[in-house]
């Protein structure tokens, strides 16, 4: 495993990487219907890539999901944390899993290293194993945003979430199929536009991607 600590940073849109397993997990257990509707409330809007939310209307579960972690729409985002309890719930279950130094949906803080605890949590198969996977890795695949550590990653399989505020720009991802195996990376920026948050995350991920391969080298 290769973790890249950098530093505290708030964002938006770092939550739903990880609140879809959540579900996820009820979805496989068979007690939460994946297309379960969840109704808009005004509360639930933040502007983002869609616009076309009213009061009153249900999405399913399986149309949340995949809108937050697809294309890192906000306000679907806000919906699902709200079906699973809100903020309250949503920390006080990353924190049993490690993620003790953030602050997720209301402050919307975080640090490197909490997303990286998550990741090791999901791909150990502690957040509802392959079949769980199986449900949340495609929404976290191929998706809007994929000019961080994808492209540096070359290789395999990257499932992962990116997020972006104010000169902020920040990547957290499991690499799968990796030279030495699967592994996490979690590269967070500051200061730094969309184009060169996004080519430093690269960078980043092309060294890392390097080192995994140099050490199928080793003795």
């Amino acid at each position: 495993m290769v973790i890249e600590r950098l530093r505290c940073f708030r964002r938006r849109q770092h939550l739903q990487a990880h609140c879809p397993d959540d579900r996820g997990r009820g979805i496989v257990a068979g007690s939460i219907d994946p297309n379960g509707l969840v109704h808009f409330e005004a509360a639930d809007y933040e502007a983002g890539v869609f616009d076309d939310y009213s009061v009153g209307v249900g999405f399913s579960r399986n149309v949340l999901a995949y809108c937050a972690g697809h294309y890192s729409d906000n306000t679907a985002g806000h919906m699902l944390v709200r079906d699973i309890g809100g903020g309250t719930a949503l920390n006080a279950w990353a924190a049993a899993l490690g993620a003790t130094g953030s602050s997720f949906f209301d402050t919307n803080a975080t640090t490197a290293d909490d997303p990286t605890a998550l990741w090791v949590a999901e791909a150990g198969g502690k957040l509802g194993g392959s079949a769980a996977q199986a449900w949340l890795y495609p929404l976290l695949t191929d998706t809007a945003y994929e000019n961080g550590i994808p492209p540096g990653a070359s290789a395999g399989i990257v499932v992962h979430k990116t997020g972006d505020l104010d000169l902020t720009e920040n990547d957290t991802a499991l690499v799968l199929g990796g030279a030495a195996g699967p592994y996490v990376l979690t590269v967070l920026s500051n200061g730094l536009d969309e184009s060169a948050g996004t080519s430093l995350i690269a960078g980043v991920a092309i060294a890392v991607a390097g080192f995994e391969t140099a050490r199928t080298a080793m003795p």
